[in-house]
């Protein structure tokens, strides 16, 4: 995009990070996190803004961590605030499952190309080792999250030049492992701009699988999930990736 057309638009970028701590003997705890920032390239005379919030959650008479409908949705705020909310769910264990619904919403006047980024970071485990593919340091994220995009039904293949794209015509999901580093960044790219007052919901559900023995409950150990999602105006792009390489090229400079 020439320089002049940045005049045009405005956009915002809203994060959520989950932090999941596993102990092998005494289950573990969770902790949210918000972080945030704005990033306003130049003056704007459009409305482009996202909200991200998930669930609270309860306890149910199994142990497992349900949606709490009594309580406001956690809101997270914008990239780069030096403000850190911590909630602390107690322990997990393997069998349990978590209400866990990241939700995007377009909270502003005008359509918008929508993508979320989810981090995941292994800490003081190896995740390859329970949740990876043989022979590619790619894992399945489906082990651990399921719900929302991650039910419907998609095609694997190359997309914009990435090879082996989760996508569908709704969506597409693009992986970047980087296991030595042990960390894994996941794409999600929406393919049709989110209207006002529309909303999706990456997944709700994280699942600690009930075959975990001891020595995989340490691969867990330290596990954190950040949750970015990204909103750039419609006008002046034809699609999704596009739009992210254009404006937030720092943060998706992995995919290309």
């Amino acid at each position: 995009m020439k320089f002049g057309k940045w005049k045009q638009w405005k956009t915002v970028a809203l994060t959520l990070l989950l932090v999941i701590t596993i102990i092998v003997t005494a289950g573990g705890s969770l902790a949210y996190f918000t972080d945030s920032r704005e990033t306003t390239n130049v003056f704007t005379a459009g409305n482009v803004y996202i909200s991200l919030s998930e669930a609270e959650v309860k306890r149910d008479d199994a142990g497992n961590l349900v949606e709490d409908p009594d309580k406001e949705r956690i809101q997270g705020a914008e990239i780069g605030s030096v403000t850190d909310v911590v909630k602390d769910y107690g322990s997990v264990y393997p069998g349990q499952t978590v209400w866990k619904d990241p939700t995007v919403k377009n909270v502003g006047d005008d359509s918008a190309w929508v993508a979320m980024k989810v981090i995941i970071s292994d800490g003081a485990g190896d995740l390859h080792k329970i949740m990876g593919y043989y022979g590619v340091d790619a894992i399945d994220i489906e082990i651990l999250l399921g719900g929302g995009l991650l039910d419907e039904h998609i095609h694997v293949g190359d997309w914009n030049g990435i090879s082996n794209v989760c996508h569908n015509n709704k969506y597409a999901m693009a992986q970047i492992p980087n296991r030595t580093e042990g960390v894994y960044d996941f794409y999600f790219f929406m393919l049709q701009p989110l209207q006002k007052g529309e909303e999706v919901t990456l997944f709700d559900t994280l699942t600690i699988d009930p075959s975990w023995n001891n020595e995989d409950m340490q691969e867990l150990k330290e596990l954190q999930i950040q949750i970015q999602a990204f909103a750039v105006q419609k006008f002046g792009f034809t699609d999704c990736f596009s739009a992210m390489q254009e404006a937030f090229s720092e943060h998706f400079a992995n995919c290309v």
